[in-house]
């Protein structure tokens, strides 16, 4: 390259010889430079050569490459290269200047003479380079960022200078391009890897608590954070609670936030990650935090679907590294696999829960089947048929046939809990054991019942009572003295008059009024009459169209089976309703007695 000042002189012939010459000598010397640089993808190795391979071909004092990153606008020294007699300065762009401007434009600047240069004004002397030629690394439509060439004596750029030293950072360019899509691609395998690895570690644990934990801890390891912590909202006080803390610092009650406040509570309600690289002067810091807590903190939504359900938390400390776009995307791939591992684990845990409880019920159906009379009495000149059929696993409704004192007598009842489920289960064995006790060693139906009514109001909770029709049955005689308490009114089928009556209520349900008082009604049943017990169960089944069974329905069944055998008639009264409701859910509970003396 040739000077401005001190240049021999020469004929044009011996000139041209020398420009050729000159030309061909950089051409290979590039050439030369061009193959060392494919031969490594390793980015700072590739930087460092360019720097070389520039400041060498330029025979500039020294060779500078600046990166750039457009969405911030900033430059970064990625390499420096100083010829051997020169010190080294250290050098930092300003952004209204000369490196900034060329990375912005795409344009290339050259300085001959910085003598008398405005970018210059102010700048001593002796800090000031003599020539600057700043070239833009251009791929495609983007700029990677700068080369700057600095000499320390005014230079001329003559125009074969120029193309050569564009050509140079056109290879330059491609050569830093490939390196770092190479490096990128390297880092998305590894941070892929990683990613599998630690999906794999989360989804291998089930226990809700502790796949936080592990999951906060993971994050921190993936962002190389040294603390974090997950949230969750607390319904009952619309806070964001703290559930798996990890690292530093320790959890307070400060620690629980609204929705809306803080970075947290940004997260929760925007949906969207939060990059914070200061916390302590960000203008939307929590301020009873205190100062020096958090540094650099990293905040990503966790959802399922569309809901979030959490956010996740990784800090750093000030001397660590900012976050990138590349960090955001990491922690939020994790945040999927993580919402993905919560729900396996909240789904788990709520089959774990389902099947303890469907053993418990279970268990329970065992109990409670082992209450209800498996085999009726046997007695001489009587049919007795019975049928159960709890809506649910358990039931609220019962019957019961046992025999008095001395066996001369049996109590025959059936009773409805007025809920379904456990808790009618429940009150329907306390309340059967209560009434076994009243009615045995009562002088009468009646005082049997008032006895037992005090006891269940006594122990009744929840607003739950108990509809009962108890009788007192003399298998020699056919009397039967009753007690209706609130029930269904049975049905008396009388043979010699070939009909159906209701045997009417004669007190209300059982557990609403302890003071309440029961009456009783003797009847006999002569031969050939029944009497058929049900619950609402019967009646009150629901067909598809909405419909109830109803109570004509029951005893047209029961009067065309009128002469049948007690089981035979249940078995048609069975199919009936089976068939009236078809393929609709069971709503109510079942229970049928039918009484017959031959």
């Amino acid at each position: 390259m040739s000077s401005i000042s001190g240049s021999p002189a020469f004929s044009n012939q011996e000139k041209n010889e020398e420009a050729l010459r000159l030309q061909n000598a950089r051409l290979a010397a590039l050439q030369q430079v061009v193959l060392g640089l494919t031969s490594t993808l390793e980015l700072s190795t590739v930087l460092q050569r360019v720097a070389e391979m520039a400041q060498t071909l330029a025979a500039s004092a020294h060779a500078h490459i600046f990166l750039y990153d457009p969405r911030r606008d900033e430059l970064t020294l990625a390499a420096s290269h100083w010829a051997a007699d020169q010190k080294e300065i250290p050098l930092k762009p300003r952004r209204s200047g000369i490196t900034h401007s060329v990375a912005r434009s795409g344009q290339p600047v050259f300085i001959e003479d910085s003598t008398d240069h405005p970018y210059y004004t102010g700048v001593p002397l002796a800090a000031r380079p003599g020539a600057l030629a700043c070239l833009p690394l251009v791929k495609g439509e983007g700029i990677l960022g700068t080369l700057n060439l600095g000499y320390w004596q005014p230079y001329h750029f003559d125009p074969e200078t120029r193309a050569f030293l564009d050509l140079m950072a056109k290879h330059a360019a491609i050569a830093i391009d490939n390196a770092r899509l190479y490096q990128a691609a390297t880092l998305s395998a590894s941070e892929l890897r990683r990613l599998y690895d630690t999906s794999l570690d989360i989804n291998s644990q089930l226990e809700i608590s502790k796949l936080l934990d592990l999951i906060i801890q993971r994050a921190a390891e993936l962002l190389h954070g040294d603390s974090g912590n997950f949230y969750f909202c607390d319904e009952s006080t619309n806070d964001l609670v703290p559930r798996a803390p990890f690292g530093q610092h320790t959890v307070a009650s400060v620690d629980r936030l609204k929705p809306g406040e803080g970075a947290t509570g940004r997260v929760f309600l925007s949906g969207q990650p939060l990059v914070v690289q200061d916390y302590d002067t960000w203008e939307g810091r929590v301020a009873r935090i205190p100062l020096g807590r958090y540094a650099r903190v990293l905040h990503v939504p966790v959802k399922r679907g569309a809901q979030v359900i959490g956010v996740m938390s990784v800090n750093r400390s000030k001397s660590a590294p900012a976050y990138t776009d590349d960090d955001v995307r990491l922690l939020s791939l994790f945040a999927n696999q993580a919402a993905i591992a919560i729900e396996n684990a909240r789904l788990y845990q709520v089959a774990v829960e389902k099947a303890r409880m469907e053993r418990e019920l279970d268990m329970a159906r065992t109990l409670q089947i082992s209450l209800i009379p498996r085999e009726l009495l046997k007695i001489a000149g009587w049919d007795l048929a019975a049928h159960w059929q709890p809506a649910r696993e358990v039931s609220g409704d019962f019957y019961d046939v046992f025999p008095l004192a001395r066996a001369t007598r049996y109590g025959l009842m059936i009773a409805d809990v007025s809920d379904k489920g456990m808790p009618a289960a429940l009150f329907m064995t306390s309340t059967r054991a209560i009434l076994r006790a009243s009615m045995t060693a009562a002088r009468a139906p009646a005082h049997g019942i008032a006895h037992a009514n005090r006891l269940i109001c006594a122990d009744t909770a929840n607003g739950m009572f108990v509809t009962l029709f108890y009788a007192q049955c003399d298998p020699k005689t056919g009397e039967m003295v009753y007690v209706n308490a609130g029930h269904n009114p049975p049905l008396l089928y009388r043979k010699r008059k070939d009909q159906l009556s209701e045997l009417a209520r004669t007190g209300m349900a059982l557990g609403v009024e302890e003071k309440s008082v029961f009456n009783q009604r003797t009847l006999k049943l002569n031969h050939g009459d029944f009497v058929l017990l049900y619950t609402d169960g019967v009646t009150e089944a629901i067909n598809a169209e909405e419909q109830e069974f109803g109570v004509e329905r029951l005893q047209q069944i029961i009067l065309e089976k009128r002469h049948a055998p007690a089981a035979e008639m249940l078995a048609a009264l069975e199919k009936a309703v089976s068939a009236f409701v078809g393929e609709t859910l069971q709503s109510d509970d079942i229970a049928i007695v039918i009484v017959k003396r031959l």
